[in-house]
């Protein structure tokens, strides 16, 4: 560790606070940062240097509503792994391999039969998207309100319901052209 992560000074308070955001955040921190480096060991890093940065900033976000802690360790989270990418001079969006490798495991017939739709049909669909919904779709699926998002990308929460049903409905038809393309084979 080097001598500007020592600087600062752990003391209980401290300690507890970044435990109580650690387990409350981690997780989703962790997705977040993984949709963006495609790497697991690059996102906990991301994740790490997030809260990191949390401890160090401790007596400028200790006093905050819960909404701004958590936009700021998702822009720490963004911007540490935009930091890793730029690092490791990657532009690639990563092995697939990978992302199945660390992929939730289903095995009761009820959520197979919700899925009604294969993961790589699904990334395609994803894929597809614009940049901006991407990152409406990564924000909502961490747990952000309309508002909150609203917020982040200084826009009216009426027109994140909109971009909103927009990736529904975009969804929706990338999965039904999928249902079909199966039907004409």
């Amino acid at each position: 560790m080097d001598k500007e992560k020592k600087s600062f000074i752990y003391d209980k308070r401290v300690r507890d606070f970044i435990i109580k955001l650690y387990d409350k955040y981690r997780e989703g921190m962790l997705k977040l940062a993984f949709s963006k480096l495609n790497d697991w060991h690059e996102a906990e890093d991301a994740v790490e240097e997030a809260f990191i940065n949390a401890a160090k900033n401790y007596e400028k976000i200790a006093d905050s509503e819960e909404y701004e802690i958590k936009k700021y360790l998702v822009k720490t989270v963004i911007n540490t792994s935009y930091k890793i990418l730029d690092k490791n001079k990657r532009n690639d969006y990563g092995n697939m391999d990978t992302i199945e490798e660390y992929s939730p495991y289903v095995d009761s017939a009820e959520e197979t039969a919700l899925l009604c739709i294969s993961y790589d049909e699904l990334k395609s669909s994803v894929d597809e998207l614009s940049p901006r919904y991407k990152l409406i779709l990564n924000m909502k699926s961490i747990g952000y309100s309309n508002k909150e998002i609203a917020e982040e990308l200084n826009v009216k929460s009426g027109t994140v319901r909109v971009m909103l049903l927009r990736i529904r409905s975009s969804l929706k038809k990338s999965k039904e052209g999928s249902r079909n393309e199966e039907g004409q084979k």
